[in-house]
């Protein structure tokens, strides 16, 4: 009988750790892009998600609305990837120039460009 109770118990207690397990955030760096300057208004250009899965990838930003051009400003509100840099390109491709983002921040458009075009996480 004691050892079917300390048998439960070991049993419970196992289970109870296994419970604790805590997973990290898999979302490296989250933005939003904006195609106003100042990262507000009324036309946001969508919600970007960053994953581990997108290092050293290149992608494009939202092509430009009938309108409402492409993206002028981006607000990065989440920021875990210490050690990496969020490279937003002024080109398509990941070419041209270039404005690094290293922490939460809202970055705008240079004087003389018109919009941000591609982005690339590297660590």
């Amino acid at each position: 009988m004691q050892f079917t109770t300390l048998i439960a118990t070991a049993i419970l207690a196992m289970g109870t750790n296994a419970a604790v397990v805590q997973r990290g955030n898999p979302n490296l760096i989250q933005f939003t892009g904006w195609r106003e300057s100042k990262c507000s208004g009324n036309a946001s250009a969508g919600e970007y998600i960053l994953l581990e899965s997108d290092i050293n990838t290149c992608k494009q930003l939202a092509p430009p609305a009938a309108g409402l051009g492409s993206v002028r400003s981006v607000d990065v509100h989440v920021f875990n990837a210490p050690g990496c840099t969020l490279t937003l390109y002024y080109g398509n491709g990941c070419g041209g120039a270039t404005e690094i983002v290293e922490a939460e921040s809202c970055v705008t458009v240079d004087e003389g460009f018109d919009y941000f075009n591609s982005y690339k996480i590297t660590c």
